[in-house]
């Protein structure tokens, strides 16, 4: 079972083919993919090199971990799948939303003072579009005013 590394702080001037030649020394390189920009094509300074077995693997950590190469401290670890990289997502509904839910949504509004006045945000800087009963009959937000300042 193949095992793919993390290598990173790399000279953007390495190439895959040195990657390959060096980590072989370590044991059979499967794949060696070196990351790059996608507008301009340059190396982004970090690959991953798939190793043949989880012991290559090892002994290419323990080899290349913190070593030079092309003038680099290298970083060297087991790759993480994208999934557990990432935190896992919540589906629990935020505060508001569980608060408000029964009125139909969140049924709250910011709301911003006039442009550039200086002056805080009325009634504490929410206004509710409900009722406290849920009653929809409540007359909605003012628009803003525009200014009659030309841009």
């Amino acid at each position: 079972m193949a095992t793919k590394l993390y290598v990173g702080n790399l000279a953007y001037a390495t190439t895959e083919a040195e990657l390959r030649q060096v980590f072989a020394r370590a044991g059979a390189v499967v794949a060696v993919h070196l990351v790059t920009d996608r507008a301009g094509g340059q190396a982004k300074g970090f690959a991953f090199v798939t190793m043949g077995s989880p012991a290559e693997a090892q002994a290419a950590i323990r080899q290349f971990h913190r070593t030079r190469l092309a003038g680099r401290s290298l970083t060297v670890k087991v790759a993480q799948d994208q999934e557990r990289a990432k935190p896992a997502r919540s589906d629990a509904e935020p505060a508001y939303q569980s608060r408000f839910g029964a009125f139909g949504g969140s049924g709250i509004t910011p709301v911003r003072g006039p442009r550039r006045s200086g002056k805080p945000p009325a009634a504490g800087g929410y206004q509710s579009r409900y009722t406290a009963l849920g009653d929809q009959t409540a007359a909605p937000a003012q628009p803003r005013r525009r200014s009659r300042r030309s841009y």
